[in-house]
């Protein structure tokens, strides 16, 4: 009798949970899904063409004769390894194109040989072939790439969308026939596009390092600039060329000026690693605090200050990020230390262990 009465009572107590809690079920979306190249797919651009956004596509060393394009997707493109896993577009075309997209990661490629035309449409717009292409795309992450031997190596263009909010770090761009990095906008629209941010890439043996046309606030910082033909060429733009003092600005190998005081104004005396001048552009744009020796990153200097201490744990909490899926909040790639596309404990563990350390 007692185990017919605790049977019934359970039994009303599981549907009157039913009752209550049912209506509140919710469908369980799936998580982001990895597809690895060849193991899923035997091509990059048909494991790009199989995800949705939030999704990962890693790429096992080998070399990949293609033209990827990613279109309207936030997805993350991941080579195994910057220096073996190759993406050739054998001269014709863009190896890596992302078009009218956000929150796209790629890193761990070399990218090369690209095609060496200019492309149109019907309004105007002209962009050339490039290693690397971001058009009319936003808050993209392009890093540890190593961007070799192609027409330009990489472009942002920005037409009537823009490009916006881009971040283009720790890259080796070389050997690119025209430029190494070229940010251009779009004479018809006649608004100057930017807010860029292009830190700590190496930018050696192009025609011209960098080129901006029609920009405004592309900020460009702790660069290497190295034996360009011309470190440089600009028409129409307004950008920023350091990080303050004492963070300070980009090597420049054919800046001529001396170090012998220090301080925001370079009126102090004694030395501190960066140019007593300014390393002159144009009129509207100068490098106020240029680096006497290439830029050499210290892991877990995140603010970019010369010192690796409480600003940079601080840093990395307010940008705090688990990983892909891409969020709302987007993901900053000069907080991830160790490059893995998550700001998480792993980067204050780094940063950490770098503790005190000073440039």
């Amino acid at each position: 009798m007692i185990k017919k009465v605790v049977s019934e009572t359970m039994l009303a107590l599981l549907i009157i949970s039913m009752l209550i809690f049912g209506f509140n079920i919710q469908t369980v979306e799936a998580g982001p899904t990895t597809i690895i190249v060849p193991d899923d797919y035997p091509t990059i651009q048909g494991a790009v063409n199989a995800t949705s956004s939030g999704d990962v596509v890693y790429v096992r060393v080998g070399t990949y004769y293609e033209r990827v394009l990613i279109k309207e997707k936030s997805i993350s493109l991941i080579g195994e390894n910057s220096s073996t896993t190759i993406i050739d577009s054998l001269w014709f075309g863009i190896p890596i194109e992302v078009r009218i997209a956000e929150r796209v990661n790629v890193t761990g490629f070399t990218i090369m040989n690209s095609g060496n035309q200019w492309r149109s449409t019907m309004i105007f717009e002209s962009w050339p072939e490039s290693g690397i292409l971001l058009w009319n795309s936003d808050e993209c992450n392009i890093s540890g790439n190593n961007i070799t031997d192609n027409y330009f190596g990489l472009t942002i263009y920005s037409s009537w969308l823009g490009s916006w909010n881009n971040t283009v770090r720790g890259n080796l761009v070389t050997n690119n026939w025209e430029m190494g990095v070229f940010l251009s906008g779009h004479h018809e629209t006649g608004v100057a596009y930017g807010e860029n941010t292009i830190v700590e890439n190496t930018i050696i043996n192009n025609w011209k390092g960098l080129g901006s046309y029609l920009q405004a606030d592309n900020r460009i910082y702790h660069n290497n600039f190295i034996n360009n033909t011309s470190p440089f060429y600009l028409s129409g733009s307004m950008d920023i060329w350091d990080d303050g003092y004492p963070s300070g600005g980009n090597y420049w190998s054919n800046y001529t000026g001396i170090d012998l005081l220090g301080g925001s104004y370079q009126n102090e005396t004694g030395s501190d690693g960066i140019g007593d001048t300014p390393y002159l552009i144009d009129i509207d744009n100068q490098d106020n605090y240029p680096l006497m020796n290439p830029w050499s990153p210290i892991m877990g200097d995140v603010n970019g200050d010369g010192i690796v201490d409480i600003f940079d744990i601080g840093s990395i909490s307010s940008h705090w990020y688990p990983g892909p899926p891409i969020g709302p909040l987007g993901y900053n790639a000069i907080a991830d230390i160790n490059n893995d596309l998550a700001v998480d404990i792993f980067d204050i563990g780094i940063t950490s262990a770098h503790w005190g350390e000073t440039w």
